[in-house]
């Protein structure tokens, strides 16, 4: 994958526990993302990672986090599989918790079309409450203060898609298409977004230090 940057930058449903909605193999993985729009992967040490991140203090672009990024997302072999083909990675962020907020990176639904996906690494003790199904609903929503596109809780509600709250006491590990709406309801993710290498062809790439460029390239591949 290629790292990239643009030039900018609820009712609750009843909650589970993530253990039991974890799936393994690869069908599985593909067969839920496609129904659902986002699927747990079956990774119990997510957590622990997370917690050694968050104590060197994100350290995003240094040695240690490029080995983190690649470790935790870029080998994965279902996120190496690519839902999308050809793509790269455009966005690398922690979101803090944002309750009563659903955020919805790509808005158009069915219309839209699957433009990206997400990859959530997310933090020991997190609640998230995912909208399944809403990307085939085509919503009308407002761009919050996260720059981010808000669609009401009601909305959904009112198309069938009230959604699932998911609790991660161990941390975990969840691949979203874009279209999607998440609540962050406590902890925090780490968001990793892919998306089509022709969308953002006009994207200013993101600088990377020299001392980092040899270790960049190397993250790149004719998969991802």
């Amino acid at each position: 994958a290629q790292i990239w940057s643009p030039n900018g930058l609820t009712t609750l449903t009843a909650t589970t526990s993530v253990m039991a909605s974890t799936v393994s193999s690869p069908d599985q993985v593909k067969q839920r993302f496609l129904k659902d729009g986002f699927v747990i992967l079956d990774d119990s040490s997510t957590g622990e990672h997370m917690t050694q991140m968050q104590q060197r203090g994100f350290p995003y672009l240094t040695e240690w986090g490029l080995e983190f990024l690649e470790q935790h997302v870029l080998s994965d072999k279902h996120i190496n599989e690519s839902f999308l083909g050809k793509c790269v990675l455009v966005h690398w962020l922690r979101q803090r918790p944002y309750p009563e907020h659903i955020l919805c990176y790509t808005k158009g639904g069915p219309t839209a079309g699957r433009r990206s996906h997400h990859v959530h690494l997310i933090a020991e003790g997190s609640i998230v409450n995912y909208r399944n199904g809403s990307l085939f609903r085509y919503l009308q929503g407002t761009e919050g203060k996260r720059s981010i596109n808000e669609i009401p809780s009601q909305a959904y509600d009112d198309v069938g898609c009230p959604g699932e709250t998911k609790e991660f006491p161990n941390g975990g590990k969840v691949i979203l298409d874009s279209r999607v709406g998440f609540e962050l309801i406590q902890g925090y993710v780490l968001v990793h977004e892919f998306a089509r290498e022709d969308l953002v062809e006009d994207w200013v790439k993101m600088e990377v230090p020299s001392a980092l460029k040899a270790k960049a390239h190397s993250l790149e591949s004719e998969k991802a």
